[in-house]
């Protein structure tokens, strides 16, 4: 590939073709094998020999391990999805005085409880540490799936969210008028910013937390947002931990737990998300704790309650009731709950309650934008008007029914994708289409 033919004078003086080598760019090959080959052609290396030389053992130097990037803060170092080859106590270590990571996956990782109190203690040191909050990165995600994590292992989750809600934000920049409670660098210093409060997503998917696990997580929640609103209120700083999304599918825990569960939504305004798939929950902890809690939260969004068989049409009938005062609630997720026609029924009456054009207006749900009540959900991405089968029908319903149901529950859905005025204009046009008339005599 690096051969090219040119004309050389022969002895007798006629040109004749000789074949030369030109040495390839360093881009293509490596720096040792373009030093060899240009060896062999004879050139003049003396000068250029200990540039040449730098390179070759530039090359040869090993990429930096992640206890290293970890140690010096590299830049480009964000998450964190396992140990590597290096033990946890190595990587904890590390994590106390790093200000670059943001995101801890240490899914499948069978780390245990006592790997677990580990890490949190490492995060705790980290928010407790004397580096600028303005320069030290949000932690945004702590993914801990399937790693065998027990009560103890629950109570060190609990330990960092109290702990790192206690921190108050150290950052009150000039932008705001305020001053810093630390010390900020020349970088903070210079381009003022809003600081940003970390925004946590706890993912504890398919452990075994039980119910003294879950109580102890969702009491630290709590205990956090009230301390969060006492300062407010009293003109402080608001706490630097935040649990926007809480997922506890396969975590072996029923009504009690649940319970503890409601009373925090009941007083939080930070989370949005909750995933309660696969667990132990029955009719009776939707009834007493989760439903009216749903009547008084206004920021959860996504709630997902998959593979709890046990809750039934009575707990289906609760949520229904909840979902009429609810208005910020979008996804719900019910499939495999044991949810039959009657229950299906009371959910299609909380997003439309046809008693009165004030029911319409007031007591009908105008945010959820997307249900599921059976292994399909039905979201506002469906077309009105489409003809349910037996494949999206959210219940068994009789054939007849069942389509005017299934069409029902489609058009009401993609009336709240547009909006809450907006579906409350559409629900209200179309009961006045299909509200008796007076007579005229």
């Amino acid at each position: 590939n690096f051969q090219s033919h040119t004309l050389a004078p022969s002895r007798d003086g006629r040109k004749s073709p000789q074949t030369t080598y030109r040495a390839p760019s360093s881009s293509k090959r490596r720096p040792s094998q373009a030093l060899l080959f240009s060896l062999r052609q004879g050139h003049d290396l003396l000068r250029p020999m200990t540039s040449t030389n730098s390179a070759i053992a530039k090359y040869n130097t090993p990429p930096p391990t992640l206890l290293q990037r970890l140690q010096y803060n590299d830049p480009t170092l964000k998450e964190i999805g396992g140990c590597s080859h290096h033990s946890l106590q190595e990587i904890s270590f590390a994590l106390r005085s790093n200000i670059t990571v943001s995101s801890l996956k240490f899914n499948s990782s069978q780390l245990g409880d006592e790997a677990c109190r580990s890490i949190m203690n490492a995060l705790i040191e980290r928010r407790r540490g004397d580096t600028c909050d303005g320069c030290r990165a949000r932690l945004v995600r702590i993914s801990l799936a399937r790693n065998y994590l027990g009560t103890d292992g629950a109570m060190a989750i609990a330990d960092f969210i109290t702990a790192h809600s206690s921190f108050p934000c150290s950052v009150r920049l000039k932008a705001n008028g305020g001053n810093s409670s630390k010390k900020l660098c020349d970088k903070c210093k210079i381009t003022p910013r809003r600081r940003e409060e970390d925004e946590i997503k706890l993912d504890l998917l398919q452990n075994s937390l039980k119910d003294e696990g879950v109580i102890a997580i969702a009491d630290a929640i709590h205990k956090s947002a009230s301390s969060s609103s006492w300062r407010q209120s009293n003109g402080g700083t608001a706490p630097s931990s935040c649990i926007v999304e809480l997922g506890l599918e396969k975590n072996k825990f029923g009504d009690v737990g649940l319970i503890s569960l409601s009373q925090m939504i009941r007083t939080n305004n930070n989370l949005h998300t909750l995933r309660l798939g696969k667990n132990s929950i029955t009719c009776q902890g939707i009834i007493q704790g989760l439903a009216p809690a749903l009547k008084v939260n206004t920021t959860l969004q996504i709630l997902s309650l998959m593979g709890n068989a046990n809750i039934g049409d009575e707990g289906a009938k609760s949520l229904g009731e909840a979902l009429r005062c609810n208005q910020t609630l979008k996804t719900l997720l019910l499939a495999k709950c044991g949810v039959s026609d009657a229950g299906a029924l009371h959910i299609l009456k909380a997003l439309y309650n046809d008693e009165s054009a004030k029911a319409v207006l007031e007591e009908s749900n105008h945010s959820l934008t997307e249900i599921s009540l059976c292994s399909k959900s039905v979201s506002s991405s469906y077309s009105p008007g489409y003809e349910a089968t037996s494949e999206h029908k959210p219940c068994n319903f009789r054939r007849r029914d069942r389509d005017k149901a299934s069409i029902m529950l489609k058009e009401l859905i993609i009336w709240n994708k547009y909006g809450f005025g907006t579906a409350r204009r559409l629900k209200l046009e179309f009961f006045s289409l299909l509200a008796p008339r007076p007579s005229i005599h």
